[in-house]
């Protein structure tokens, strides 16, 4: 499973890298196809000598367009509508509706169109009040000249912006698809450690006891053995005893069967007891929450994070004492671990990304959980808090 999470990190790594790095010069030819076509221009303008001029300046700077020019709000409206401009150019004082005016309109319709507003004076102020607005560029009629850049590069923008947006989307349907992925090879895995840990308890385990019974037969009616045979059969029977309990270890680790036969408050409860035997770490388990039975992939993900937890404090923390509390609030269960360790520098981890830490994140996501862990190097303890939200096919009270 560890390789899953690497090729998780690596694919979104790469269209997270293609994402940022999209510019104009990579899209040469998607903006070469663009203006193969007429550009279609929408003139909100009260003049038509300035109309004139501006497409003057647009064919001497060998734009190919169509154009529409209006000078009510209505007609712009319908323009927007009917029209479908690559490009609008307006002037921004009109006797009855100016260019923010327009813009406003414009972005309330969601219509994403470059917008240049023209306008004969306009002050340092007002232009930097316009661009932060989102207009995407000012000319004074007494430098229409620069019209033509000033449509090319709107228009590059623009469209620079969609393939962004297009990006962005191919990443969010790749992010989709691969939590996906994980979720399904979580779920396979869970079933294979079930039907091995079945395999081992059942076949090999009663095999081992059967060949138990018979060193016992034989230790019981040979008669006439020396010592050192007697003695042989012993060990051979105490060896026995031996892989039968390692067996029961592997089957439960695999899959304790305490969550099938009494639930996940059971199941946690046993790990905590389990965890201070072996460790001998004080470890203190408090529930708040009715035992119920819960869907099996819910009940692994909050039992297996708690595994993981368990395991890392035992390898890092230096804990002498951990609480594991659960409860339930707002249609949501919540399990915290808190140790009295040497805390964790969280900044690192991250740069890490431990597959550890990520493993329990991932899993907790994918039921649309949470996992936050809190402390910091040197710190008295960690703190490492699960939030997962209960939905009706996760339990039946």
């Amino acid at each position: 499973m560890d390789i899953i999470y690497v090729y998780l990190l690596a694919r979104l790594k790469h269209l997270t890298h293609v994402c940022d790095n999209t510019t104009p010069s990579n899209h040469t030819n998607h903006l070469t196809i663009s203006y193969m076509k007429p550009i279609k221009i929408l003139f909100l303008e009260d003049t038509s000598s300035d109309v004139d001029l501006m497409k003057y300046e647009l064919k001497k700077g060998n734009i190919d367009f169509v154009s529409i020019w209006v000078e009510t709000e209505g007609a712009f409206s319908e323009a927007l509508r009917n029209f479908s401009p690559d490009v609008i150019l307006i002037d921004y004082s009109l006797p009855s509706f100016d260019g923010m005016k327009a813009f406003k309109l414009v972005r309330e319709t969601g219509v994403k169109v470059p917008f240049i507003l023209v306008t004969g004076n306009i002050s340092e102020q007002l232009a930097l009040d316009c661009l932060s607005e989102g207009v995407d560029d000012f000319i004074l009629k007494s430098s229409l000249g620069r019209i033509p850049e000033a449509v090319k590069r709107a228009i590059e923008k623009k469209n620079n912006e969609k393939e962004k947006e297009r990006i962005s989307a191919e990443l969010l349907d790749s992010q989709t698809q691969l939590r996906e992925l994980v979720n399904e090879l979580q779920v396979v895995r869970e079933q294979e450690r079930a039907h091995i840990a079945r395999e081992i308890h059942d076949e090999l385990g009663q095999q081992l006891t059967a060949l138990k019974m018979d060193i016992g037969w034989v230790i019981h009616k040979t008669k006439g053995l020396d010592d050192g045979a007697i003695g042989k059969l012993n060990q051979m029977l105490g060896l026995s005893d031996e892989i039968i309990d390692t067996i029961r270890r592997i089957s439960t680790e695999l899959r304790p069967a305490i969550i099938d036969d009494l639930g996940l408050i059971a199941a946690l409860e046993w790990k905590c007891h389990d965890f201070e035997d072996k460790m001998n770490i004080n470890c203190k388990f408090i529930s708040r929450i009715a035992e119920r039975k819960f869907e099996s992939n819910f009940s692994m993900v909050a039992y297996r994070i708690l595994q993981e937890t368990l395991t890392n404090i035992s390898r890092h923390a230096e804990a002498t004492v951990v609480e594991v509390t659960i409860y339930e609030q707002d249609q949501k269960l919540f399990l915290e671990v808190i140790d009295d360790g040497k805390g964790i520098d969280i900044e690192k981890n991250k740069n890490r990304r431990t597959l550890g830490i990520l493993g329990m994140k991932e899993r907790a996501s994918l039921l649309g959980g949470e996992l936050i862990i809190s402390g910091a190097k040197n710190d008295k303890g960690t703190s490492i808090k699960l939030t997962l939200p209960f939905k009706n096919e996760y339990f039946n009270c």
